[in-house]
């Protein structure tokens, strides 16, 4: 899944901040939200805010980590080793004082070295109305299962420099993500599917937090959408139930799965940067008050299965392939494979069942072969594939991302350039004058539509 999931934070409330173990900080007029204060709890004691899906602050839960001393000011840098400074990362982009974009529609990044955005955090001069803020979002330090190039760890080293806290122990970690950014950034509103521990190392963070029985009041993205849990509205309804929490470093904020957010990070000084990690990990508990979060989340999850469904549906259903011979043509020839997977394909199952069935990183070979040497045809013939070809080949591109040696991931951006670059020139007049790459993700985001409601069809019985 890309979804591309975002961090949480601390903000500046106008409610006071409580101490002792495990009181609870609640502003007038906000019924039920509140969020747990909690200082050196022990896991049982930390197990009242988990069980209730409930916010919480805590203290002295991170004093023992390096990072709070090694990585002050400019320090992260000098930790990093030289060749993991060359690691390309995808950095976010926003004009100074707007908002980070996380969801798919509206992010807007670019790839650098690790070392090239540590050494600047502003690609242009604070001054010039051209200048773009830079954000290093979660940059993966650590993943369990990745799915993705994006989430496969790209600074596993910096692992040595924190802890797990005793707290989650006993819990399935399955992320840990760095942040890294200079000046005022803002985040937009939405939720993680897992529980977080926001740990601020350097500046100060102030989080919004809205519960998930708020969800109907935010214009949430569709449950087929790419960006499922964002939230589409530019400013946050007066009357919404929410509160805002402010962490500093040192301090550790307890976001719930489900809850929504959004993360205001700043710092004293404009030179220092403003530095956090992030925990995401897994609890057994389902409390009812967050029924709304796991209707949607189990929709999100069925309509993802429903989409492999229906392919496998679609391959059943046509003649079989052996007889058209398309399993077993010879792909170093892209001649063949142009005329047999794209011009002379009439009938869109013996493509699918061609995407299915090649390899994704031989896949990505014959495209690049294809970009090379036929361009205008092979830009052409794509013109015309029906949504459920193209959502699997960019499922099956998304694959071979993983196939990727490390140190060599620029080129999966050089592939994506030269691929969307071929279609905007080859027949640029049959996208309607639009960008290729949003072109595409329309026939993505048809294909997860007309999923959803097959599937809503067939197992609720709704008519839509």
């Amino acid at each position: 899944q890309r979804n591309r999931r975002e961090e949480g934070g601390e903000g500046e409330g106008n409610g006071k901040r409580l101490k002792g173990k495990g009181k609870e900080e609640a502003r007038p007029g906000q019924g039920p939200v509140k969020v747990f204060r909690f200082q050196k709890p022990s896991a049982e004691e930390f197990r009242s805010a988990i069980s209730l899906k409930q916010p919480a602050t805590l203290t002295n839960q991170i004093d023992d980590w390096k990072a709070l001393t090694k990585w002050q000011d400019d320090g992260l840098i000098n930790v990093i080793s030289p060749k993991s400074l060359e690691t390309v990362v995808t950095v976010q982009r926003s004009y100074p004082g707007g908002v980070f974009r996380g969801d798919y529609e509206g992010r807007s990044s670019s790839e650098m070295s690790l070392k090239q955005f540590l050494s600047q955090g502003i690609n242009s001069s604070p001054n010039t109305p051209e200048s773009l803020a830079l954000y290093l979002a979660q940059c993966p330090m650590y993943c369990r299962n990745p799915t993705s190039l994006a989430d496969r760890a790209k600074l596993p080293s910096l692992m040595r420099d924190i802890s797990v806290p005793d707290i989650i122990s006993s819990y399935q970690l399955n992320n840990v993500n760095l942040w890294v950014s200079r000046g005022q950034t803002v985040s937009s509103l939405h939720y993680d599917e897992h529980d977080n521990l926001l740990c601020v190392i350097q500046g100060i963070k102030t989080v919004t937090l809205i519960p998930p029985s708020e969800t109907t009041k935010l214009s949430p993205r569709p449950v087929w959408s790419e960006s499922a849990n964002h939230s589409g509205v530019k400013e946050l309804c007066p009357e919404c139930a929410k509160i805002e929490v402010t962490i500093e470093r040192g301090e550790v904020l307890y976001i719930p799965e489900g809850w929504w957010h959004t993360v205001l990070s700043r710092n004293r000084s404009p030179e220092s940067p403003i530095i956090a990690v992030n925990l995401w990990f897994r609890t057994p508990l389902c409390p009812p008050h967050m029924e709304t979060y796991y209707i949607r989340q189990l929709l999100v999850n069925r309509i993802s299965a429903h989409k492999d469904q229906l392919i496998r549906e679609t391959l059943a259903l046509g003649s079989s392939l052996k007889n058209h011979g398309i399993r077993h043509i010879d792909r170093s020839n892209s001649s063949e494979i142009l005329l047999k997977v794209s011009k002379e394909v009439s009938d869109a199952r013996e493509r699918i069942g061609f995407l299915v069935d090649v390899p994704s990183g031989e896949l990505t070979g014959i495209i690049r072969h294809l970009i090379s040497s036929r361009p205008k045809e092979w830009a052409k013939s794509f013109k015309s594939w029906d949504i459920m070809s193209t959502h699997v080949l960019m499922q099956k591109l998304e694959s071979a991302e993983l196939l990727t040696e490390t140190g060599k991931e620029e080129k999966i951006g050089e592939f994506y350039t030269d691929f969307f670059g071929t279609l905007e020139d080859g027949e640029a007049e049959d996208w309607g004058g639009g960008v290729a790459p949003a072109r595409v993700q329309e026939r993505v985001s048809s294909y997860s539509k007309h999923c959803a409601l097959d599937f809503m069809r067939r197992a609720l019985g709704f008519q839509i």
